[in-house]
């Protein structure tokens, strides 16, 4: 797969920008997916699977970030982004079947509303 950014440009970006950009090309590679569900080709179908699992990766790593020593974010954004990953594997279970489509749509939508968290502006620190 090719690279969408080079080391030298990662480094230029925050934490929260790189976070954006993956979640972004995340949700591209589920937006082509949502198109390919139900597909006879089964190439298609094995990239639209292919993106779920990619879509699950990134969460997956997120979520160990959320717990991991250092982690500056406050508890009450943890738990909710922890609960958050929790309702996107049942979401991502449902990825087949009748309900894959709005399984996805749900992904799609739910990842773009971080994407937006993520670029707003940090809220100010307290104190």
């Amino acid at each position: 797969m090719q690279k969408m950014f080079s080391q030298s440009e990662l480094e230029k970006m925050t934490p929260r920008e790189r976070e954006a950009c993956l979640l972004a090309y995340v949700n591209v590679k589920l937006t082509l997916a949502k198109t390919w569900i139900g597909s006879d080709d089964q190439m298609k179908v094995a990239w639209a699977r292919d993106a779920l699992g990619h879509n699950h990766e990134v969460w997956e790593a997120l979520s160990r970030d959320l717990n991991a020593d250092g982690n500056a974010l406050p508890a009450d954004i943890k738990t909710t982004l922890g609960d958050l990953y929790v309702l996107l594997c049942a979401i991502s279970a449902q990825a087949s079947g009748s309900r894959a489509k709005g399984a996805v749509e749900s992904l799609i939508a739910i990842n773009a509303h971080v994407i937006a968290g993520l670029q707003a502006p940090p809220p100010a620190s307290k104190g």
